[in-house]
């Protein structure tokens, strides 16, 4: 029978065993994903709080909304690696678009959006 010492060793080799079969691909999924962040502002630089931004995976076409703080900055944060579209809407700007941000694993993407205040078009 084996005594409290043993015991305790025991649990420890195996402990390190799972740690090493179960870290790599916990720490893969985090290094094969990437962000995208920015902040918003208007033409004259001014943040725009409140922003819609909404990000399109390309290649699948996911799509993750987000919203640019008080200060203007947005970020998303586990995105697969690969190309996306950016796009900002705010009630009484125009819509900003940016195509081809390239995610790249464990790397910030940084788009920083300047939109102009839009005109009201009335149709008749």
């Amino acid at each position: 029978m084996p005594n409290q010492f043993e015991s305790k060793a025991l649990w420890a080799i195996l402990g390190e065993v799972l740690l090493l079969v179960l870290a790599p691909p916990l720490a893969w999924s985090q290094v094969g994903n990437g962000t995208i962040a920015g902040t918003v502002t208007d033409k004259s630089g001014a943040v725009v709080p409140a922003a819609t931004i909404t990000i399109v995976n390309d290649g699948t076409n996911a799509t993750i909304t987000v919203s640019s703080n008080s200060d203007g900055t947005f970020a998303s944060a586990a995105l697969p690696v690969g190309m996306y579209t950016v796009t900002v809407t705010k009630q009484g700007f125009r819509p900003y678009t940016e195509k081809g941000v390239e995610v790249h694993p464990a790397q910030v993407s940084s788009v920083n959006p300047k939109i102009a205040i839009g005109t009201v078009t009335q149709q008749v």
